[in-house]
């Protein structure tokens, strides 16, 4: 049986910190290199609200549009927090995005 996980970022110990550090750098890396995202900076959010479990939201931002998979995706405001949306991308949409950061990671 798996032991039960915080739901706080503060009580992570001092190894899965370190972790968590080299798992965002090697995601940065990936999305920066990799020319359709590149995006400008990084905005985290550790959120618990309706999932109740320690998890980070890494948001890349953009000061222009992107063009990827036959959309344009647009970062209104990159110096503000980004807007949730409810719209729901296909699980094919999801698909190719996850595809092309894998090649860089």
């Amino acid at each position: 049986m798996q032991k039960k996980r915080s739901k706080k970022l503060s009580e992570l110990s001092d190894k899965e910190i370190l972790e968590l550090k080299e798992v965002m750098q090697e995601i940065e890396l990936a999305l920066i290199q990799n020319k359709t995202f590149n995006p400008i900076r990084f905005t985290y959010w550790q959120m618990g609200n309706k999932v109740h479990h320690l998890h980070i939201h890494g948001i890349p931002r953009y000061n222009c549009p992107k063009k990827f998979f036959h959309k344009i995706w647009l970062d209104k405001n990159p110096n503000q927090p980004p807007i949730w949306s409810n719209k729901i991308e296909s699980s094919q949409t999801i698909k190719v995005i996850r595809d092309e950061i894998k090649k860089f990671l």
